[in-house]
C-alpha cells in the first residue's frame, strides 16, 4: 500500500462519475482565480493595496545599496518576465478579454489554464475503491471529443467565478433546465423542418452551453465507463485521529444457530455465538494514466 509505488488496474471499470468540476486556475500559484471586479468589489484588492504602500515605506532596509548602479548586482526578474511582451499574442481571445485574475501574486494571464478534476467508484470484478483524477488523466478517463473540450474550456472563462462543477446528488441547475426546455418547445412549434437545420445547443450561452454539455456528458455518457487498464497510486490509510490503521479490520459478528438434537421432543435451543471477521478498508486511489484494457489489446492480437 506504499502510496509512493504506481499499480496497473487490469480490465478494470469506472462504475458511476459522481463528482467533475473545470475551473480556471493559476498554474503557477496553484490557486483558483477569482473575478477582478467581484474583489474589487469586496475590499480584497484594497486591502492588498494597503500592505503595499505599508511596505514601501522607506526604511533602513531601503537605503539604496552603494553598488547598486552595478550591472548584474541585486537585480532579479519574475520568471514570466520574457513572455511578457508576446502576452497578447500567445493567449486565446476568450482568456485575453477575462476579468479573472490571480489572487496571490498578480500572475500573468500565460500562466492561466484550465483544471480538470473527477472522482468515482472504480471495480475491477474484485473490489471497488474511490478514484480520483485531475488534468490530462481525468480528460482521458472522462473520454471527451476535443470540439466538446473547447466549448466547455471557452464557456469557461465567461462564467464570473471561472468554474463549473457537476455532482450527481445534485440535480441540474433549474434556470438551465428551463432553458433547454423553451428551446426544444420553440423548435416543435416552428416545425420538424427547421428543427432539422439548427442545432439546439447553439441557441445557448456560450456559458449555459458550457454548463449543458458537462452535465449531460457526466450524466448519461457511456464514455467513462469502458473497460481501461488504471494505473494508480494508492492514498495513504488513515483514521479520524489521524492514526495508521491495519491493512485487514477485525471484528467479531454475533451468529446465531438452532440446536434440535438435544430434546427427545423435538423442540430446539437457540444458541448464540460469535466468528471473527476481516475486512479490507475502504480504499481511495489517484489516477496516475489510463489505457486500453489489455484484455482488448490480447483480443485484437
Amino acid at each position: 500500500m506504499n502510496p509512493s509505488l504506481v499499480r496497473r488496474i487490469s480490465n478494470g471499470r469506472f462504475l458511476a462519475l459522481s463528482f467533475c468540476q473545470v475551473r480556471c486556475y493559476c498554474f503557477r500559484c496553484f490557486c483558483s482565480l477569482v473575478n477582478f471586479s467581484r474583489a474589487r468589489e469586496g475590499g480584497a484588492l484594497t486591502r492588498k493595496r494597503n500592505r503595499e504602500q505599508t511596505s514601501s515605506e522607506l526604511s533602513f532596509w531601503h537605503r539604496p545599496h552603494p553598488e547598486e548602479h552595478l550591472m548584474g548586482i541585486y537585480r532579479t526578474s519574475t520568471c514570466d518576465a520574457s513572455i511578457k511582451g508576446n502576452e497578447d499574442i500567445l493567449l486565446a481571445p476568450h482568456v485575453r478579454s477575462s476579468n479573472l485574475r490571480c489572487p496571490k501574486n498578480g500572475c500573468s494571464k500565460n500562466s492561466f489554464g484550465v483544471k480538470w478534476e473527477c472522482s468515482g467508484i472504480l471495480d475491477d470484478g474484485t473490489g471497488q475503491a474511490t478514484l480520483y483524477a485531475d488534468g490530462d488523466a481525468a480528460l482521458t478517463l472522462l473520454g471527451m471529443s476535443v470540439d466538446k473540450i473547447q466549448t466547455i474550456e471557452e464557456g469557461l472563462w465567461s462564467i464570473p467565478d471561472g468554474n463549473i462543477q457537476f455532482m450527481r446528488s445534485i440535480p441540474p441547475p433549474k434556470h438551465l433546465r428551463d432553458k433547454v426546455l423553451n428551446i426544444l418547445a420553440a423548435r416543435t412549434r416552428n416545425g420538424a423542418k427547421e428543427s432539422k437545420i439548427t442545432n439546439p445547443i447553439r441557441l445557448l450561452s456560450i456559458q449555459d452551453r458550457a454548463t449543458y454539455l458537462l452535465e449531460r456528458h457526466c450524466r448519461s455518457s457511456n464514455r467513462p465507463r469502458r473497460y481501461l487498464d488504471y494505473y494508480v497510486r494508492c492514498k495513504p490509510l488513515v483514521t479520524k485521529n489521524n492514526g495508521m490503521i491495519p491493512h485487514i479490520q477485525h471484528t467479531k459478528i454475533d451468529s446465531f444457530f438452532k440446536d434440535c438434537g438435544s430434546h427427545k421432543n423435538g423442540s430446539s435451543t437457540m444458541h448464540r455465538s460469535q466468528f471473527e471477521s476481516y475486512t479490507v478498508p475502504p480504499l481511495k486511489l489517484e489516477l496516475v494514466d489510463c489505457g486500453v484494457s489489455s484484455f482488448a489489446q490480447e483480443a485484437v492480437d
